[in-house]
């Protein structure tokens, strides 16, 4: 199968490189990387098209939002399986997308799988979210130490998403009022709507470092 990933990126010149390293260095092999620059005036572009050209990079006239910007890299993707939005300062354990292909390959299409996001402590930022009624979002395992066997279970939403691209079909775009918080989780409620479900990734990691 394969993997695209798709990147919002706007003033990312000190962040881009270490991001696209990463996903560079994947032991899986057969990926696509998308970024969506929304009219930086940094080194931003430079960098990308001086240093990584196998990378798909769409830019823009002018400023676009968050939403915006993962709408044009869905309509680039050709992936089996699309990830949205893998952060600009966030960089990827060499096996991330061979545990995030392995994943989809175990549960099948109907799931939304996410990404295990650690801090630069190595203590969790997220396994995934839930939403509780009168208290908001909840963060699984916010600050606890990472644990490599815990199991994948379902939740409310994942802030770094991947799907079958046959979600597409149900959900033709995110919505783009979300210009730069909140568009993931309106993704994933979208999906559940639709009859998909969301779960956890314990072994897919990055890592914020910003």
């Amino acid at each position: 199968m394969k993997l695209s990933v798709i990147i919002s990126s706007y003033q990312s010149e000190k962040l881009i490189k270490s991001c696209l390293n990463s996903l560079s260095k994947q032991t899986y092999r057969n990926i696509e990387i998308i970024v969506v620059d929304a009219n930086s005036t940094d080194q931003t572009v430079k960098i990308i098209e001086n240093g990584f050209p196998e990378v798909i990079l769409v830019k823009n006239s002018k400023r676009i939002g968050v939403g915006a910007a993962l709408n044009k890299g869905l309509n680039v993707a050709s992936g089996d399986i699309i990830a949205i939005d893998f952060n600009t300062d966030e960089v990827a354990n060499p096996t991330w997308a061979e545990e995030i292909i392995s994943a989809h390959s175990k549960w099948g299409s109907g799931w939304i799988i996410g990404t295990t996001r650690l801090s630069q402590n190595r203590l969790v930022d997220e396994y995934g979210v839930n939403l509780r009624k009168h208290t908001g979002s909840y963060h699984i395992g916010k600050n606890r130490k990472y644990n490599p066997d815990r199991p994948s279970e379902i939740c409310d939403f994942v802030g770094l998403s991947s799907f079958h691209r046959s979600l597409l079909k149900y959900l033709k775009q995110v919505d783009e009022n979300y210009l730069f918080y909140g568009a993931d989780a309106d993704f994933n409620l979208r999906a559940k709507l639709a009859g998909y479900r969301t779960r956890t990734n314990p072994k897919a990691i990055t890592t914020h470092v910003h």
